[in-house]
């Protein structure tokens, strides 16, 4: 199966979106615009259950074969508007943002559901402006990380370092630890 648009989300981020959620085992988290499922497996690790959403039937098909491909039992993948998901919610402890076509409504019910934390990733600064001012809206708001990562490959004998593109992660939530 063809992996969907917007590849995976790197290591390096996904290890810093990680510090910045603080998973605990018995959290319920959800990965909203869920891609190819890397965040979502890696989350399914570390938390209770995890719930996967994307608005591509194709996008969760292929994240759901991943998952299954490496054991992981305790995902459940929904295909829907993350927004009308998290509104049929009553309780969610942490959630990852990786894309959302409603960006200001998923923040909105995030607020509603009182997460203890959340992190969006972005691309583009259109969506860093739009979270930014969404989650100060919501009451939700502690920082912006601007991640830069570089990584080695060979050249003419030693090595060189090529970047990555750089991400924006934006953190906050509503309950402290």
């Amino acid at each position: 199966m063809e992996e969907p648009p917007g590849g995976r989300t790197k290591d390096e981020i996904r290890a810093i979106a990680f510090f910045k959620l603080g998973l605990n085992r018995n959290d319920t988290f959800a990965d909203l615009g869920c891609g190819a499922g890397t965040v979502a497996i890696e989350a399914s690790r570390q938390v209770k259950t995890v719930h996967a959403v994307d608005i591509s039937p194709r996008t969760v098909a292929f994240a759901t074969q991943a998952a299954e491909s490496q054991g992981c039992r305790n995902i459940h993948f929904h295909t829907a508007d993350a927004a009308e998901f998290l509104h049929g919610l009553n309780e969610l402890d942490v959630a990852f943002v990786g894309g959302s076509k409603s960006l200001r409504a998923v923040i909105r019910e995030l607020a509603r559901l009182t997460v203890r934390k959340v992190v969006v990733s972005a691309v583009l600064l259109r969506t860093v402006h739009e979270a930014v001012g969404a989650m100060k809206d919501a009451g939700l708001f502690q920082e912006a990380v601007l991640v830069q990562v570089s990584r080695s490959q060979p050249l003419a004998g030693d090595i060189m370092f090529r970047p990555l593109d750089p991400v924006y992660l934006i953190a906050g939530g509503a309950r402290e630890c």
